[in-house]
């Protein structure tokens, strides 16, 4: 029987453990806010020594610690790195559920709760990945990683950074993710992102004597109309990133919405909170907003950045700058995206086609150590939303995938 063979049979065999390892996972809550995922983390460590597979836990802060994982192959060769968040957004509207959001429960083959899609399947699948190829480690050529960490949603300083800052195995020749993208999605890169908040201040007076105050809120709504604009500047994507973008147009719509792809391409503006005077009948003299804008590649933050601040100071507003990212993307034409895709084929009957990612996630940090990163996971089935669910069908399809695609990648 043939190595990629019997890996397939020991995913297929072992199907069962990961999805009760995906149903624990869930029900060790560990939604940010609070931000603690050692619960999370204990089933993690739990399942893989139990399973022989060499794990300890890295953690700069005690309650947000990560796991790593490391199969070594007989000879040297690449490090390929399979990365993982174990914490979720929070569960704030529980009665909107038809289950219980902790409860992982099975329906229809289907697994609910907090987490199941973003990204506790992923966790488990990566699992059942790490054990299968241990059990073949005198097969393999290089080391195999699985990082599991504790501060992505929150987007901190604990999770991937500090294991890229302190652990080496955690630095790989390649790195995948199994975020939820669905099976017909591998994503090459994310947009950037700025968080920020803009403040405006103003006269206050009774509004019959409106014309002897300054509204901080009429101040605010012109400097929000001219950050608006920049949705309308030109991007210029690099063609290779264009290609695959357009592409994937059909199946990303069908995935993400109508309009995915024409979203991608352009700058987004979006003001999420805005707050501003004490009464209706008074001239009010200060105003806040929190936005967050999204930038494709071909859009460098630096200069988005340089004219919000021109936005602001022409506009008399002040401007505090809560995190700011760029674009980032790694070569579609690698042996890793090659590995995937034709794994997937040989799973799903079909190539998943290749695309930006709409939002974020850890697979930014290791392109910004010069590190390929990519993205392929479960459909996103409400994630972290009410309902939340993912298929058992994609879970033990993505975990077949991965384990023969990282055969073929490290022993290339």
């Amino acid at each position: 029987m043939s190595v990629r063979r019997e890996l397939l049979e020991q995913i297929e065999a072992g199907s069962d453990s990961m999805i009760q390892a995906c149903r624990q996972l869930i029900q060790a809550y560990s939604g940010d806010p609070p931000g603690d995922t050692r619960k999370a983390a204990a089933v993690v460590m739990d399942y893989l020594t139990a399973h022989g597979v060499d794990a300890r836990l890295a953690a700069g802060r005690e309650e947000l610690p990560n796991v790593v994982a490391v199969v070594k192959g007989e000879n040297p060769g690449r490090r390929l790195v399979l990365n993982g968040h174990l914490d979720t957004f929070p569960v704030v509207d529980s009665h909107l559920w038809n289950v219980d959001p902790l409860g992982g429960e099975i329906v229809d083959g289907r697994i609910y709760g907090r987490g199941a899609s973003d990204m506790k399947a992923g966790i488990a699948l990566s699992m059942a990945v790490a054990v299968a190829l241990n059990r073949m480690s005198n097969k393999l050529t290089g080391q195999f990683v699985f990082t599991a960490v504790g501060d992505e949603v929150g987007q901190g300083p604990w999770g991937a950074d500090y294991l890229l800052d302190n652990v080496e195995e955690a630095r790989g020749d390649a790195v995948l993710a199994a975020e939820p993208t669905s099976c017909d999605i591998m994503r090459f890169g994310e947009r950037g992102s700025i968080f920020m908040e803009i403040e405006t201040t103003g006269r206050s007076a009774h509004s019959a004597y409106a014309y002897q105050g300054s509204s901080a809120i009429n101040t605010m709504m012109g400097v929000l109309a001219e950050l608006q604009q920049l949705e309308v500047l030109p991007v210029d994507m690099p063609a290779e990133v264009l290609t695959e973008v357009e592409a994937a147009r059909d199946r990303a719509d069908a995935i993400w919405g109508k309009g995915a792809t024409d979203a991608l391409k352009r700058i987004g503006v979006n003001v999420g909170t805005l707050a501003g005077g004490t009464r209706l009948n008074m001239v009010p003299d200060q105003c806040r907003a929190g936005l967050s804008l999204r930038l494709p590649p071909g859009v460098p933050a630096d200069g988005i950045l340089e004219s919000i601040k021109a936005i602001a100071r022409n506009g008399g507003a002040t401007v505090n700058i809560i995190q700011a990212s760029g674009p980032t993307y790694s070569s579609p034409d690698h042996d890793i995206v090659r590995a995937v895709r034709g794994a997937a084929k040989e799973i799903r009957g079909s190539t998943p086609s290749l695309y930006i990612g709409l939002g974020a996630n850890d697979t930014r940090l290791f392109r910004r150590r010069g590190i390929p990163a990519f993205t392929y996971g479960p459909t996103p089935n409400n994630a972290s939303m009410p309902n939340e669910y993912v298929t058992i069908q994609d879970v033990v399809d993505v975990a077949k995938v991965y384990a023969i695609a990282a055969y073929d990648y490290l022993t290339a």
